[in-house]
């Protein structure tokens, strides 16, 4: 009977003990580890394994970055799947992350509309030869959306001798419209002021239509064509027998062409060209500037320029051309 007992005393503990290890094995596996990932084959089947994540890189070199990968075991997650690679996203100091992203980001503040330019120019000669001769320029640009607007004041001086032999001054100013990417509407005023010439009052006025045969960084060159109308004054005072001009007044009707082109050669380097021919019944006119602009820094730069004029109907003996040569400082801002 001891023995009886004692056999079945054994074998109830026995159960006992493997009926407590079921129970936690039961637990471990319908338990959610965080380490415990799903791995979907399809929708025909899918299964759930307790597979360990590894660390193979931690970043310590940084202070402000915390980073660590981790990718699945091999020998716990058997199911012959590519390496999964696991990344925690860096926790970076927000204030060195605002200003990275403020060094990143590219500057989309838009351009100013308006465009100004100051150039300046002073020559004196003395000896056999006493003369003196200022010249200044002032030029400013508006162009937002379809309108352009553009004004240009040139004043010129020269002495001779002591005594002031050309007091000019004269004023451009333009308005454009686009009506395409390559066409736009024109209107020009152009006037010249001077007591020291053949007229006290040049004015020209004209409309028409231009085209920009090309508008890039590097060419711009554009054509206009219009009519006007032509008012000159004639300074009958200060005619002398070298005045490139009859003694008449002149109101008619006029035909403007321009053509305007600037060349970036490189990236200091600029080359321009204008040339304007008014065409009316008295006479033509052919004005025209040729120029070459060297940039010292942003805002200055060094320019030179030749500029013409040349009148169809002059007196007897007299030249049709007339120019000028300048060298001058030219600021923009």
């Amino acid at each position: 009977m001891l023995k009886k007992g004692l056999l079945t005393g054994l074998i109830a503990i026995s159960a006992s003990v493997h009926a407590s290890e079921i129970d936690i094995e039961d637990a471990d596996t319908s338990s959610s580890s965080p380490n415990s990932i799903e791995i979907d084959y399809g929708n025909d089947r899918s299964l759930s394994q307790n597979c360990s994540l590894e660390s193979v890189y931690t970043s310590g070199t940084n202070s402000h970055v915390d980073e660590e990968k981790y990718y699945l075991s091999k020998d716990d997650c058997e199911a012959g799947t590519k390496e999964l690679t696991l990344e925690k996203k860096p926790s970076i100091n927000p204030v060195i992350s605002q200003l990275e992203a403020e060094m990143e980001e590219p500057d989309t503040t838009p351009p100013s509309p308006w465009k100004s330019q100051i150039e300046f120019g002073y020559q004196s000669s003395k000896g056999n030869d006493d003369s003196q001769s200022l010249n200044g320029r002032l030029e400013a640009s508006y162009t937002a959306g379809q309108h352009r607007h553009t004004g240009e004041v040139k004043y010129y001086l020269a002495k001779d001798d002591g005594e002031t032999d050309k007091d000019q001054l004269s004023l451009n100013l333009q308005s454009d419209y686009k009506i395409s990417p390559d066409y736009y509407l024109y209107a020009n005023f152009k006037g010249l002021n001077t007591k020291y010439s053949a007229y006290f009052n040049d004015y020209t006025f004209s409309g028409g239509l231009g085209y920009q045969v090309s508008n890039t960084e590097k060419l711009l060159l554009e054509v206009e064509f219009g009519p006007g109308f032509r008012y000159q004054n004639p300074n009958l005072d200060e005619i002398d027998d070298d005045d490139l001009i009859l003694p008449e007044t002149v109101q008619e009707p006029i035909i403007r062409t321009n053509v305007r082109t600037s060349w970036k050669a490189l990236s200091n380097l600029t080359l321009a060209g204008e040339v304007t021919v008014t065409a009316g019944h008295s006479n033509t006119r052919v004005d025209s500037e040729v120029s070459v602009t060297n940039n010292i820094t942003e805002e200055i730069a060094l320019k030179i320029a030749q500029s013409q004029q040349y009148l169809d109907r002059v007196p007897p003996g007299l030249s049709n051309t007339d120019s000028v040569f300048s060298i001058n400082l030219l600021f923009s801002f």
